[in-house]
């Protein structure tokens, strides 16, 4: 989740790397909340953070624009990120990207 932040908001947004560093380091602590339940949680599910926090945070960064709809700006680079969803079982992977590929392309 570290590196798709800092993936999202240099790429996608478009922020220098010292106001990333900035607003990552005003993130960090809203997204990597422990609860009384952190312990059990990563027992039964090896996730040791409540993923809602990061959803919350990755949707006040991204705003209303879809990840394709950010390739509408040729400024924008190519960005992807890859997460695990450890909270369910079998563990979810999930890609994350703001291109398509065309037809006949290798994926």
């Amino acid at each position: 989740s570290t590196g798709a932040i800092i993936a999202f908001l240099v790429g996608l947004r478009r922020e220098t790397s010292g106001q990333a560093k900035k607003l990552y380091d005003k993130l960090i602590p809203r997204i990597f909340v422990k609860s009384a339940l952190s312990q059990t949680m990563m027992v039964f599910t090896t996730a040791a953070y409540d993923e809602r926090h990061f959803n919350e945070v990755m949707e006040e960064v991204l705003g209303d624009t879809s990840m394709l709809e950010s390739r509408a700006d040729p400024a924008v680079p190519l960005v992807f990120c890859i997460s695990s969803k450890m909270t369910s079982s079998p563990i979810q992977i999930s890609l994350f990207r703001n291109y398509n590929y065309g037809g006949g392309e290798l994926s």
